[in-house]
C-alpha cells in the first residue's frame, strides 16, 4: 500500500528523493510519469513520481500538478510530498500553488533547505554555498536561471497566491489559517524541529520542500523497512555527462587528472541522433567500450573544451534553438549509452543531469528505476532492469558533489 507519493519535477530529483526511504528498507518505486495510477496490489510504501515538468511552461505545470495530486486525494493516500529543486529552478509558485488547490489540505508547509549541501533558508532568502541563489552557479544557468533570491518572490511571481514566510524565531507560534508557509532552515537540527512541529500542528498531509526535508520523513511519519540486501557492483565506471553547471565541469576536469580517459563530444555527434548509427559512430562506441574495460573510470563528455563555444556557433548556423540543443544532447548522450548497453558492456555507469538519464530511459523505452543507497551526498545508486539483465546506474544532479567525486566512487567501487 502506498502510504507516501511524491511528486518531483526531474529525474535526478526523484531518485535523490526516492533515495533517502530505500536506503532505509522502505519499499520504494521511482517511475517518470505524468498521471497517477495505484494498483491495488502495489507493494511499494513509497511511490515517486518524475512528472518532468521543470521544463515545461507554467501553466502546464500547474496542470499535471493537481492532475496528480487530485488522484492521489481520490486514491486515499495519506501523505503528499511535493519535491522541489534546492537551487529552487522550476516551475516552483505553479506547482505548489496546483498541489494546495487540489487537496483537502488547508496549509502547504514548504521547507526548501538543504543544509548538510550548503542550501539554507534565511529571513525567506534561499543561500547556496553562502551566496544568494541568484548569485551561485544557478543564476548562471543557461536554460533556466534563477533570478530572485527570496523564496516567497519567486512563488508569487507564477502564482498570485497566499504566501507567508516563517522565520526560525516564529515556527512554533506560526498560525497562518491557509495558504504557503516558507520556513527558514539553516541547520539540519533546525529541519527536524519543523517537522515534528508539523506533526504536532497535524500539518503532515501536503508537505513540500527538496530531499533535505525529505531525510527526516522516514522518521516522521512512521515508515518502516527491512534489511536491505547487498549489491555488488562492477568495479569500472563510465561517466555519461550531460550536465553544463561548473561544479560538474570541475568534477570531469579533476577526473581527467586522476588520469580518467575524457572523450569530449564535437557539435555533430551530440546534436545529430543519427550519428550513432554510422560506421563513425559504431567505432566510436567500440572506443569507448574498450576504454572502459582497460581502466578505472571513462568520461564521455557533452561540454565544449575550455574556451570554445562550438556547439552554440553550430547550432546558429544550423538554425537549432537553445531548447532543442538541450533536447538534442540529452537525446544523443542517451542513444550512445543505449548502444553500449547493446554491446554488453560491463560497468557501472555514472549519468549526470536528468535530463541525460531519461534520454537513455526513452530510448531503451522504460520508465522506471529502482534506487538503492546514496553513493556520496545526492549521488545515487539504482537498478534498471532491462532485457533480462540488470545494470547499476549512478545518478547525480549537476550542481551536487566536491571537485573530487569520481576518484571517490571509484575508489568505493573497487571496494
Amino acid at each position: 500500500m502506498v502510504k507516501l507519493l511524491i511528486i518531483a519535477d526531474d529525474f535526478t530529483g526523484a531518485l535523490d528523493t526516492g533515495v533517502q526511504f530505500s536506503s532505509g528498507g522502505i519499499k520504494t518505486k521511482v517511475i517518470v510519469d505524468n498521471h497517477l495510477e495505484v494498483r491495488e496490489d502495489e507493494k511499494n510504501q513509497v511511490l515517486v513520481i518524475d512528472a518532468e515538468t521543470r521544463h515545461l511552461s507554467d501553466t502546464d505545470a500547474y496542470r499535471i500538478i493537481y492532475d496528480i495530486v487530485e488522484a492521489a486525494e481520490k486514491a486515499g493516500i495519506p501523505y503528499i510530498y511535493k519535491k522541489t529543486d534546492s537551487a529552487l529552478r522550476g516551475n516552483i509558485g505553479s506547482e505548489l500553488t496546483a498541489a494546495l488547490e487540489a487537496s483537502s489540505a488547508e496549509v502547504l508547509p514548504f521547507i526548501p533547505a538543504f543544509p548538510k549541501m550548503n542550501r539554507i533558508t534565511r529571513e525567506g532568502i534561499h543561500y547556496i554555498d553562502g551566496v544568494p541563489v541568484s548569485k551561485s552557479v544557478f543564476g548562471q544557468d543557461p536554460f533556466e536561471p534563477v533570478m530572485k533570491d527570496s523564496v516567497k518572490e519567486i512563488i508569487l511571481s507564477q502564482r498570485d497566491t497566499l504566501v507567508t514566510e516563517v522565520a526560525e524565531s516564529e515556527k512554533a507560534k506560526c498560525s497562518a489559517p491557509s495558504g504557503i508557509l516558507v520556513y527558514d532552515a539553516v541547520t539540519d537540527e533546525s529541519l527536524e524541529e519543523t517537522a515534528f512541529l508539523l506533526k504536532k500542528q497535524n500539518l503532515c498531509h501536503l508537505m513540500a520542500g527538496c530531499a533535505g526535508f525529505a531525510t527526516i520523513l522516514p522518521q516522521l511519519l512512521e515508515l518502516h523497512g527491512e534489511e536491505r540486501q547487498e549489491e555488488y557492483l562492477n568495479p569500472r565506471l563510465l561517466v555519461v555527462c550531460g550536465s553544463v553547471n561548473p561544479i560538474t565541469r570541475k568534477q570531469l576536469a579533476y577526473g581527467a587528472k586522476c588520469g580518467y580517459p575524457k572523450i569530449n563530444l564535437i557539435p555533430e555527434q551530440k546534436l545529430n541522433q543519427d550519428w550513432w548509427e554510422t560506421p563513425d559512430g559504431g567505432k566510436t562506441i567500440q572506443s569507448v567500450k574498450e576504454a572502459v574495460e582497460a581502466g578505472d573510470c571513462c568520461i564521455i563528455d557533452s561540454n565544449d573544451l575550455e574556451g570554445t563555444n562550438s556547439t552554440m556557433e553550430y547550432a546558429g548556423e544550423h538554425q537549432i534553438t537553445l531548447e532543442e540543443v538541450r533536447v538534442r544532447i540529452s537525446q544523443t548522450l542517451g542513444m550512445a549509452a543505449k548502444k553500449l548497453l547493446e554491446q554488453d558492456i560491463r560497468t557501472t555507469f555514472l549519468i549526470t543531469g536528468g535530463d541525460t538519464l531519461l534520454g537513455l530511459m526513452k530510448q531503451i523505452g522504460s520508465n522506471e528505476l529502482m534506487p538503492v543507497c546514496e553513493m556520496a551526498p545526492g549521488s545515487v545508486l539504482t537498478k534498471l532492469e532491462w532485457q533480462g539483465k540488470t545494470y547499476h546506474i549512478i545518478t547525480k544532479s549537476g550542481g551536487f558533489g566536491d571537485e573530487k567525486l569520481l576518484e571517490q566512487i571509484v575508489d568505493k567501487l573497487k571496494k
